[in-house]
């Protein structure tokens, strides 16, 4: 049995960046006894789309770590037998693909195969794949035989090919009496392998041929399921090559692209589920969307409809619903973008950050009863937590506060992402029903150190940083310089400076921000008149603060996270695809071989 269709995934171009309209000089001068102030106007900052460079507020040796580094062994993978993937790669040599072959996938299949257990590994030394019959014969005594093969050389996979050799023997009959039948001959399989996975690179798929130059977008899906249980064994991955990138920056964003994609292949396809079992038989349940009138389906299994009933706070789902838009190869095969945002198996990334391979995912793996993940593994899905069955039916259209958290109403103004650790733009949701959610910029990661060369008044970016979304009112600094008889007064206007990341500190469950050298207590919604600190501000205003869910959340690890490789939740530090230990500083090596 293969997949009837494949997955499509896109990673919305990593390029997308705010380019930060730095400041307006306006500069007056005052002649002894008299003198006139002339400022300049608003709009004239968005017509410098490179900004204005200044050095007054660069606090590059601020660091947020306060607590004592954990030491003691890493739990480096889950317990059981580890699942060997054998990858075949049908790709050309230009650099690209040979990044794809050398770091992409290898990181990927390993950094995977970390976080489950496989029930029922391949027993034999090789594994031999069984090939499909395409015409069957019934004679009258019940006898049933083979009279065509799908292929008895080598057999499409995805965009590529599954090699004849890999294949075990079968008979095929003539048709002319009961048993009138010849052997084929017999291949050596893949040696000390569960899984066989084919990665190309072709760019002429549809799905590759459409959208955005430089946005990733793969497809994936199996080919062969063994034949006593009905685990995949063989699956595909295609990369559209023109979203792959040699720029180690982006690694990270591929290797979440590629798991994706193989974890269609193992286990997130429609048409595997019928192998999969609830209470009352069924894995996939539908109804009727109240927000939108349309059919909704949810996926059922047991583990899983426990996640999102506990996740929701909704003891009433009947599962975890599926997405219901994007056509072919995205409808119905991914979680639902409007409730899972950010999980790693909805149908669109989340832009500048990585995706979650969440505890909702791994709930899946084991409901297959092929897989036994390691729930220490998963990643921490914020979107939608305790949000309510309102919400949980009815999403942004839903009441009070959960909507207000985890979406936006005003498109194309600065935003804030849910999680606070990027600022970016809300933009309405191609996969969202409709619904907006804040997109963060790919060079406005708040903890990443890197983005300090923006030089920024009074942000910083580090591990302890979070966004904040302030007043569209610009803030304005003055100072005073002589210059022979007369004295010049600078007014420095920074329009949208109240937006950004800032870096805050818990005492006790109190918040302090850091503010150019100190620290103020920031009680949960309140703001700071800037004006009130004695460092040249006339006018502006910081704020709101953020609530005290962070102390036990972005900020409940002392700083210690390698912020670029992990996040913290509940005071451990939970790493992404590609990295491990106490606070995600080491980096998964390639599987040898």
């Amino acid at each position: 049995m293969a997949s009837t269709s494949t997955c499509l995934r896109v990673s919305t171009a990593l390029s997308t960046s705010l380019i930060f309209l730095s400041a307006i000089f306006a500069v007056s001068f005052f002649f002894v006894g008299k003198g006139g102030a002339q400022e300049a106007g608003l709009d004239s900052i968005y017509e410098n789309e490179n900004g204005t460079s200044h050095g007054s507020y660069y606090v590059g040796n601020y660091t947020a770590q306060t607590g004592p580094r954990k030491t003691g062994p890493v739990k480096a993978r889950a317990e059981g037998h580890k699942m060997r993937f054998t990858p075949i790669y049908q790709i050309s040599n230009s650099p690209e693909e040979e990044y794809l072959e050398q770091a992409v996938v290898p990181i990927a299949l390993e950094s995977l195969a970390r976080v489950f257990s496989l029930v029922y590994p391949t027993e034999a030394d090789a594994l031999v794949l069984p090939r499909g019959c395409r015409r069957t014969l019934t004679w009258s005594d019940g006898r049933v035989e083979c009279a065509e093969l799908f292929s008895e050389a080598g057999t499409a996979c995805g965009r590529g090919e599954l090699p004849s050799e890999l294949y075990g023997a079968a008979e095929v009959c003539s048709g002319r009496a009961p048993g009138d039948c010849r052997r084929t001959p017999e291949g050596a399989g893949a040696n000390a392998t569960d899984f066989i996975l084919v990665v190309t690179s072709d760019g002429s798929e549809p799905e590759c041929q459409s959208g955005n130059d430089g946005d990733l977008k793969a497809q994936g899906g199996f080919c062969a399921t063994d034949e006593g249980t009905g685990r995949p064994v063989a699956g595909f991955v295609n990369v559209c090559p023109g979203g792959i990138s040699t720029d180690v920056d982006q690694l990270g964003k591929q290797v979440d692209l590629v798991v994706h994609e193989v974890l269609h292949a193992l286990v997130m396809e429609p048409s595997l589920w019928s192998d999969f079992r609830d209470v009352e038989g069924q894995p996939v349940k539908t109804a009727t969307d109240p927000a939108t009138g349309r059919e909704s389906r949810f996926l059922s299994t047991p583990r899983v409809t426990a996640f999102v009933r506990e996740h929701f706070d909704c003891p009433t789902l009947l599962g975890a619903e599926l997405e219901d838009e994007g056509g072919d190869g995205t409808q119905w095969s991914h979680f639902e973008e409007s409730l899972f945002h950010g999980e790693l198996m909805t149908g669109i990334a989340v832009g500048a950050g990585r995706s979650i391979l969440s505890n909702l995912t791994l709930s899946l793996m084991e409901d297959s009863g092929w897989y036994q993940p390691d729930y220490s593994f998963g990643g921490y899905l914020s979107f939608g937590e305790g949000a309510g069955c309102d919400f949980a039916s009815r999403k942004c259209e839903s009441d009070g506060a959960a909507a207000e958290a985890f979406f936006c109403d005003q498109p194309g103004e600065t935003a804030c992402t849910a999680d606070e650790l990027a600022l970016g733009r809300c933009e309405t949701n191609p996969l969202a029903n409709g619904c907006s959610i804040a997109k963060g910029f790919g060079n406005y990661q708040c903890q990443d150190a890197r983005n300090m060369e923006k030089d920024l008044p009074l942000q910083i970016f580090d591990s302890s940083s979070l966004c904040v979304a302030g007043d569209p009112e610009p803030w304005r600094m003055q100072s005073r310089e002589r210059r022979e008889a007369s004295v010049m007064t600078v007014t420095t206007t920074y329009p949208g400076a109240s937006d950004g990341c800032f870096a805050f500190r818990c005492d006790d469950g109190e918040i302090f921000v850091h503010l150019e050298g100190r620290e103020h207590p920031c009680p949960p919604g309140s703001f700071i008149e800037l004006g009130e600190l004695g460092l040249g501000f006339t006018s502006g205003r910081f704020g709101p603060c953020p609530g005290k869910e962070v102390c036990e959340e972005q900020l409940g690890c002392n700083g210690l996270c390698n912020a670029l490789q992990g996040y913290c939740h509940h005071g451990e530090c939970r790493c992404h695809l590609g990295f491990y230990g106490h606070h995600c500083e080491s980096a998964v090596e390639p599987r040898a071989g």
